[in-house]
């Protein structure tokens, strides 16, 4: 899973509002969630609730890696603002 140092996934945006606001959004420490060993941030309380309930729909795919250097076997790290929801589900990117 794509995290930093301290085990922060998504450079801390919230995975829920991905889906549910459509646009990529900060999240705060007072709303975590630790899924897989990785820590997730949400805007709300109502998202991280979301995300305890099915973390399978929320988490992005590849472990958070972007999805374009998965398929050319490669790990990058993502550029929040770059994402992409196809059929319910969240890929991340490098840039745009």
């Amino acid at each position: 899973i794509n995290t930093d140092a301290a085990g922060l996934a998504v450079q801390g945006y919230d995975v829920v509002a991905y889906q549910t606001a459509m646009q990529a959004t900060r999240g705060v420490a007072q709303f975590t969630a630790t899924h897989e060993g990785a820590t997730y941030r949400f805007a709300s309380a109502e998202n991280r609730d979301r995300f305890l309930a099915e973390p399978a729909r929320y988490v992005p795919a590849y472990g958070g890696y972007c999805a374009m250097g998965v398929a050319v076997n490669r790990k990058f790290d993502i550029d929040p603002m770059a994402f992409t929801i196809v059929e319910g589900r969240l890929y991340l990117n490098k840039d745009m």
